[in-house]
């Protein structure tokens, strides 16, 4: 009996143990609970603090318009001596131009290529020293690099391009049916495509489509109600309002140009097989008719500066030439100029 009472005892006195060091720790356990998180990489979200995700440093985002793109990690696209053309800025430049087809992408690469080969020019020449408090006090690279290449194109390449009024004289009788005012015919373009909407080849019916057309100006209507008339049709129908027409037109086909002579107002063309993947019909809305020649001397200032334009960019063009020469250059991407 004795011994139950003093295991009793002892069971009591060590639940009494355990309790009172619960109790006494417990305020101290309650503090540590309400003691702030230590703070991570990645900040718990909130609706005013959302979660912004990062990127590897080599890769960055560009906008265009409303438009945001992630660019992949950037990479050189072209190459040559100590000039490197890095892909993304190339990128950026295009979709700020807006350039789309593939000649167009070229000339924006040989025109990066050329602002970097004059950069050098000028380096050379000592022109970023005339200009090191402007050059400090603007913070973009790209600034600093226009304002040298500006300063170059302005001091040296336009002083070697001056145009004597013996050189434009001489332009201008070498070339006076130019500068011999001629005829504008406006006209209204109509184009059916070869293909229709799903892609597939309709040429033949296209052409026939084009007859159609054609007779349906000759009886009076509106090229534009024409036009607004194939918006659900199979047949794809372009529309080109304000072309202007004349014997200097570039790219012109011999069948177009042999009917200038002959047109007037109104008058309807025959149907013409263009390029690889169309037909077309015209008619002409307004003529302008041809104004006196003027002289050398009344558009001297005109030939002058044309002439002028062309040696800048033919020096320019030398100077590229020559770093080509002794500079090997690589593209890396081809894909932008397929």
């Amino acid at each position: 009996m004795f011994l139950k009472k003093t295991l009793r005892i002892k069971i009591f006195l060590i639940l009494l143990i355990v309790v009172s060091s619960f109790i006494l720790e417990a305020p101290a356990f309650a503090q540590l609970k309400r003691e702030p998180a230590p703070e991570t990489t990645i900040p718990e979200r909130t609706k005013s603090s959302p979660i912004i995700q990062t990127f590897p440093t080599r890769e960055r985002e560009a906008t265009t318009g409303n438009q945001s793109t992630l660019l992949s990690e950037d990479k050189p696209l072209y190459t040559a001596g100590d000039i490197t053309i890095m892909e993304n800025d190339f990128r950026a430049e295009a979709a700020k131009l807006a350039v789309k087809d593939s000649q167009t992408t070229f000339d924006l690469l040989n025109d990066m290529v050329t602002k970097e080969v004059l950069y050098r020019e000028a380096l050379k020449k000592g022109f970023d020293k005339n200009l090191e408090t402007q050059i400090a006090s603007i913070p973009d690279k790209k600034e600093q690099k226009k304002l040298v290449v500006d300063a170059f194109i302005r001091e040296s390449v336009e002083k070697d391009a001056s145009v004597s009024d013996a050189e434009a004289t001489e332009y201008y009788e070498k070339n006076k049916a130019m500068f011999t005012p001629i005829a504008q015919y406006h006209s209204y373009i109509l184009s059916v495509q070869k293909f229709d909407r799903s892609y597939k080849d309709i040429t033949q019916r296209a052409g026939q489509e084009a007859e159609v057309i054609r007779e349906r100006l000759l009886k009076g209507e509106l090229p534009e109600a024409i036009w607004k008339s194939y918006s659900d049709s199979e047949f794809l129908v372009q529309a080109t309002p304000r072309f202007i027409l004349n014997e200097r037109t570039p790219k012109t086909p011999k069948e177009i140009k042999e009917l200038i002579p002959d047109l007037k107002e109104g008058s309807v063309s025959p149907v013409c097989e263009l390029g690889s993947n169309r037909f077309d019909v015209f008619k002409v809305t307004k003529i302008v008719e041809a104004k006196a020649a003027k002289s050398a001397e009344e558009i001297k200032d005109s030939i002058r500066n044309s002439l002028r334009q062309k040696k800048i960019n033919a020096i320019k063009e030398n100077y590229v030439r020559n770093f080509i020469k002794d500079n090997k250059p690589t593209i890396y991407n081809k894909e932008h100029f397929k």
